[in-house]
């Protein structure tokens, strides 16, 4: 079953936050080019189960701040041996601002990843145009 509430709340404030929040936090889409590498921190989860955008845990997900990177955005993340492409799917009630959660398979892995620093870049964001159902991609 889908987190209604979660999604409402989040599709429902939006608008209001975006306008009422610093420039710093404002929304990857309107206050940074898709170019640019941004310092994140970063942790991992392990927890399975439905996401905020209604679909099971899996690799490749990371949970984040919707203000700052909404639902649906594509990143590319510099972690280490976590490097990679991912999908922001999840959001979490202590993930605020320049933070997000990056989703392992094991609690074990979870430990070893521990809380960092790491680099992020976007390369792809829900589009305007089409409601938030599709996505535009940009280079790398």
């Amino acid at each position: 079953m889908i987190d209604a509430e979660k999604v409402a709340r989040t599709g429902a404030t939006l608008a209001r936050i975006v306008i009422d929040m610093p420039k710093d936090i404002r929304a990857v889409g309107d206050a940074y080019p898709d170019n640019e590498l941004l310092d994140f921190h970063a942790t991992a989860y392990c927890l399975k189960g439905r996401t905020a955008s209604g679909i099971n845990t899996r690799p490749g997900m990371i949970a984040a701040d919707p203000r700052v990177l909404p639902l649906g955005t594509v990143v590319h993340l510099r972690a280490g041996r976590y490097t990679g492409t991912y999908t922001v799917m999840d959001t979490g009630g202590l993930i605020k601002g320049r933070r997000v959660d990056v989703y392992v398979p094991t609690y074990r892995e979870a430990v070893q990843f521990g809380r960092r620093q790491v680099k992020l870049k976007v390369i792809g964001r829900n589009s305007k145009k089409t409601g938030g159902k599709g996505l535009v991609v940009g280079s790398l």
